[in-house]
This record gives structure tokens, C-alpha cells and sequence, in this order.
């Protein structure tokens, strides 16, 4: 059976499993709705166990035991008694028979209730009487629904993949990223970002739990199946506060067609929230173009890789973006992705290797799309760390803030611009609100911690990396930048333990300079020492940023040597540079002449 079907006083929903009725929605496991779908299949008649087993757990091992508990969990959330059944009768011996009726949606249970709504309306239109009444109740009837307390926030939750296929999950997900990105182009609406969602993909908790923990009003739901070059999307929209279904739409396309399809979508979603859309936002979500099919899926892969925040991350996301920009060469969204690998390729290759592609990638998506936010984001962090342009950087951060202003990415980078600017209070607040798009992203959260780090409120920026950590045990970030500030606290045991606990593998260079300076300053000089040999030795093998061991060697007297490796990083256009200015770690070289002259040819005055 496809598509939607009424049961009894029941809307099921296959495509989100989902069942309906009253205005609430509850959500049904997967092989459960499979189960009622195979029997509403053939209504009336008895389906016998095995064939349920066999289609509903083809290729699998189960027992009757599994069948028992779907069959009864389907009773308990439609309120359906085994004793005396209205929707699955259990015939025994043999298996199941629905015996309620199976109805199209388009029928409802509406065409029962207007057989007594209507003479009730008739009654009451003669009882008050005139027919200026009677038209005024006509357009009450008629005219959109208002919501009481208005949608302002919303999370859109990764989209289920109905393939069931974990080859076809990056596409899922790159539905899921789209349809977010298309919603936070309105200013008015609070979009959650990726990150935050995907921590609730395969998630079965309560739609109001999921809601409180993204700090939403409302959530999208739905699922996902490609299938023979057609895509089709299922969603609903759902009021977290009153559990209300707010809309529901299934989108079919061609594959090429599918960014149309999410445009589609976001603006119904608007339209049905009745959020406040300039003419620009307006344009700007229905303006969506076709794409070559192999250039989307070499596009989603590459965003797949980028999102792991990994080297050999990066390198894969290049070559899918470029592959996606060679089926597709007008696509800005293929650029602009791109743009950003490269950038963030910066941290493990020499940056005058990468960053001119960084900068010619998002100048040519710009080129192509001038208001697409994301490129203006990656040209804002090209200007700033690698040309250290400080004023066209704020122009392009404020420019993909604008464009989409629910881009934690956009904000996150300004918001670390900022504080790199010595402008630590707006960069708090920029930050501020990059956490509420962005409530459970690892690497916002510990962008907060540095940024209270170097307004010097260091046992708050403690608590806001620890509370990372318990959140997310391995991300080293929060360990690395943790360790720095206990150094600052001279918690020097601490230090070491957390520095030593982020270093991923022995190619990790920055975390053994930041290491060699805590043995440094703490009084250890053999091994300070010894972790400098081991980084010079490193940068043999690999990239390593001039910067890395400058601290170390100025905690260890060597200021000549520490002021070569700033020179030499101002040759290289080292990364780090960008954040000089609320670097501790230098502090012993800032009354030197040599550093105020670094400062200035990184434009900070």
C-alpha cells in the first residue's frame, strides 16, 4: 500500500511513520508501521504470521515473539483492545486481519462529522439570521489559521533515510542541510544549525524533548527516498509546545530538480508559520536552480567530509566540490564549499599553498551568486587570517550574516574576528547568539570558552569547557584550549593532563608546542626541550606552523630564536597569527620593539 490512508479515527502516515488523530502525532517505529502497512494492504483479509515476518524482516532471523510485540505496541498507540479489537483482529493459529475500514486521505473522517455539522450551521445561520452573517461566518471559516503564540524558532531534524541503505545516508543528510539552510535565509525565523540536529538522527525521544533541548517552538520532521533519478521528501511541521500538526506536504522531483523541491518547501513552512519574509528573503528562497544530478551527489559528499573537521576530511571535501564544480561549473554552492575546505586546509598544509584557492574559490561563487552567504563567510576568513585585510573581513562576515542570518558558521567566525580585534563584549554576544543556532555544537561551545578566556574570566571559560567535555568526551578542542587555561591558572598538572589528552595521534604539531611551553614555564625544561626536538623533527615529515614553537622557546630564554619562528611565520602567513593579540603564551615578547612591528604588519594597532 502507498501513500497516506485513514484507519478508523486514525491518519497514518508511512513515509513519516507517523500516526495522527486529534491533532496529535505520535511516531511509530519503522518495522512497526511495516507491519501495518502490509495488513492494511489487504484489509479484511488474514495475513498470516510468516508472510508478516517474511516481508516485514525479509533476510532477517526473528521469532513470532518480535511479530507479538509489534502487533501489541501498534494496539497500545492506536487504543485498540485484542479482546474485543476494532482495528487488528488476531485469528488464531493463523496471524492478523484489520478489520476496520481503510480509507484514501482525501476521504477523512470529516465526511461522517458533516452530517451533523451541517444542519447544526444551517440552524445556527437562521437563528441569528441575514445573510451579512452568514458571510461573515464564511470568512471566519475560511480565511488562515493564526497561531496564538507565533512560531519564531524552529529545528528541522535529519530527514530518515526510507532506503534503508547506508550508502544513501550522506543524501538524507544532505536534504536535511539544505532544507535548514533554505529556512535560515529569514531573518524573523531562528533556524537551528546541522550540528545541533544530527545529535537526535535515529533519536525516538518525544518531540517536546527534542524541542527543549534546541531551545524551538516548532519542528520539522519527515523522510527521504531516491529512487530511479525521483527524489521524494515527506515532511511535517509540528508546534512542540501543543504537539499540534502545523502542516504536512509529500514533494516528488527529478534528482536535478530536488533544490527546487527544498525551496518548495521552505516556503510553504513560512507561509504556514506566517513568519515575516522581506521581498529579498522571499526571492531568495524560491530562486533555487537545477543541478546536475552526479554534481549534487559529488556536492553532498564533499560536505559530508567537510563536517568531520578532520585533514584527511578536508582533502576528500576538495576533490568532491571539485568534482561537483567540473559537472556544474555555474553552481555557487560547489565554489563556495570548496573555499572553505581549502581554508580550513590552512591548519595542516603551508597556507600560500591553499588560501589563494580559498579566496579564488569564494570570489568565484560570489562572482556566480552574490548573495550566497556561505562563500562571503570564506572569503571574510581568507581576508582575515591570510591577508589580514581586518576591514574587509568585517564587510564579508557582516555580508554572510545578512544574507543568512541564521548561519552559526558566519556568526562563529565573526564573533572569533571580534575577539581577535580586542573587541571582546561584541564578540560575546556574536557568540551568544551562535549558540542559540547552534546549542550543542562542540565547536561553538568551545569558541565561547576561548573567547571568556580572553576577556580573563577564566573560571567561567573552565566550566564552559568541561561542560563540553562531558558532553563530548573526545573532542580534543575543548581538552587543548582547557589545558591552556588551567596553564594560565599555572594548574600546571592539569594542564599537561588535558594538552596530552587532545593530542590525537603524533602528527598533532600545535598541541606539542602548547605542551613545551607548559613544561617550560612550569620549571620543566628537559622536557620542554626534549618536545621542541620532537617538533622540529616533525617538521620534516609534515607541515608544521612556524608559530607552534615560539612560546616555548621565549619561556625557555631563546628570544632570538622566538622571534626567527614569528618572522618566519609572517613569511608563510601562518594562520595562528590572526589571533596574536590575546595570546598569553607570547606575552614575555610583547615589551620587546620586534613584537609591536609584528603586530602592525598583521594590522593590528
Amino acid at each position: 500500500m502507498e501513500g497516506d490512508f485513514w484507519l478508523g479515527e486514525w491518519l497514518i502516515c508511512p513515509l513519516l511513520n507517523t500516526v495522527q488523530n486529534g491533532g496529535k502525532t505520535v511516531r511509530l517505529e519503522h518495522k512497526f508501521m511495516q507491519v501495518l502497512v502490509c495488513l492494511a494492504g489487504r484489509p479484511g483479509e488474514v495475513v498470516s504470521k510468516d508472510e508478516l515476518i517474511r516481508t516485514v524482516w525479509a533476510n532477517t532471523f526473528v521469532t513470532d515473539d518480535v511479530l507479538t510485540r509489534a502487533v501489541s505496541e501498534l494496539r497500545r498507540i492506536l487504543k485498540d483492545d485484542a479482546k474485543q479489537p476494532h482495528l487488528i483482529e488476531t485469528v488464531a493459529k493463523n496471524g492478523y486481519r484489520l478489520i476496520a475500514r481503510v480509507q484514501p486521505p482525501d476521504s477523512e473522517i470529516s465526511h461522517r462529522k458533516r452530517a451533523w455539522l451541517l444542519p447544526a450551521l444551517v440552524f445556527l445561520t437562521l437563528f441569528i439570521g441575514g445573510l451579512a452573517v452568514a458571510l461573515v461566518l464564511r470568512a471566519r471559516l475560511t480565511r488562515p489559521r493564526v497561531n496564538a503564540t507565533p512560531v519564531q524558532s524552529i529545528a528541522v531534524l535529519p530527514l530518515e533515510d526510507l532506503s534503508h541503505d547506508p550508502g544513501q545516508e550522506y543524501f538524507a543528510d544532505g536534504m536535511t542541510d539544505e532544507l535548514i539552510n533554505e529556512l535560515a535565509q529569514v531573518k524573523a525565523l531562528r533556524v537551528v544549525s546541522r550540528t545541533s540536529v544530527m545529535q537526535f538522527k535515529g533519536s525516538r525521544k518525544p518531540l517536546s524533548e527534542v524541542a527543549k533541548a534546541l531551545n524551538v517552538d516548532a519542528v520539522v520532521e519527515g523522510a527521504v527516498l531516491r529512487s530511479g533519478g525521483r527524489v521524494r521528501i515527506t515532511a511535517e511541521l509540528v508546534d512542540a509546545r501543543s504537539d499540534k500538526q502545523l502542516w504536512a506536504h509529500s514533494y516528488e522531483s527529478d534528482t536535478g530538480d530536488v533544490l527546487k523541491l527544498q525551496s518548495s518547501m521552505a516556503d510553504a513552512i513560512t507561509r504556514e508559520i506566517q513568519i515575516a519574509v522581506t521581498a529579498q528573503e522571499q526571492q531568495r528562497i524560491t530562486s533555487s536552480r537545477r543541478v546536475d544530478p552526479n554534481a549534487l551527489d559529488a556536492y553532498l559528499y564533499g560536505k559530508l567530509y567537510w563536517n568531520q573537521f578532520s585533514k584527511e576530511g578536508m582533502q576528500k571535501a576538495v576533490g568532491y566540490f571539485q568534482t561537483a564544480i567540473d559537472k556544474d561549473p555555474n553552481w555557487a554552492a560547489a565554489y563556495a564549499g570548496q573555499a572553505h575546505a581549502y581554508h580550513e586546509l590552512s591548519y595542516y598544509q603551508p597556507p600560500r599553498q591553499v588560501m589563494p584557492k580559498a579566496k579564488w574559490a569564494a570570489e568565484k561563487a560570489i562572482q556566480i551568486d552574490p548573495r550566497d552567504a556561505e562563500a562571503h563567510a570564506a572569503l571574510g576568513w581568507v581576508k582575515w587570517v591570510y591577508e589580514w585585510d581586518w576591514q574587509n573581513a568585517e564587510t564579508e562576515f557582516k555580508r554572510a550574516i545578512e544574507f543568512r542570518p541564521s548561519s552559526a558558521l558566519a556568526r562563529a567566525q565573526y564573533a572569533l574576528f571580534l575577539d581577535a580585534a580586542g573587541r571582546n563584549k561584541e564578540a560575546l554576544e556574536e557568540e551568544r547568539m551562535a549558540l542559540q543556532l547552534d546549542p550543542l555544537s562542540s565547536i561553538i561551545n568551545t569558541n565561547m570558552g576561548d573567547i571568556l578566556t580572553s576577556a580573563n574570566q577564566l573560571d567561567q571559560a573552565i566550566q564552559q569547557y568541561l561542560m563540553v567535555i562531558r558532553m563530548d568526551p573526545h573532542f580534543g578542542g575543548a581538552h587543548f584550549n582547557l589545558g591552556y587555561t588551567y596553564a594560565r591558572q599555572r594548574r600546571f598538572r592539569e594542564a599537561i593532563r588535558e594538552i596530552q589528552t587532545a593530542r590525537e595521534d603524533d602528527s598533532d604539531a600545535v598541541s606539542r608546542g602548547l605542551l613545551a611551553w607548559v613544561y617550560a614555564i612550569s620549571g620543566q625544561k628537559e622536557r620542554a626541550q626534549t618536545t621542541l626536538r620532537e617538533l622540529n623533527k616533525l617538521s620534516s615529515q609534515q607541515y608544521v606552523p612556524a608559530s607552534t614553537s615560539a612560546a616555548a622557546l621565549a619561556a625557555l630564554g631563546e628570544k632570538e630564536k622566538a622571534f626567527a619562528a614569528l618572522e618566519k611565520a609572517v613569511e608563510e602567513r601562518d594562520s595562528n597569527l590572526a589571533f596574536i593579540r590575546q595570546d598569553s603564551t607570547l606575552e614575555l615578547l610583547s615589551s620587546d620593539p620586534r613584537f609591536e612591528r609584528l603586530l602592525r604588519v598583521i594590522g593590528i594597532h
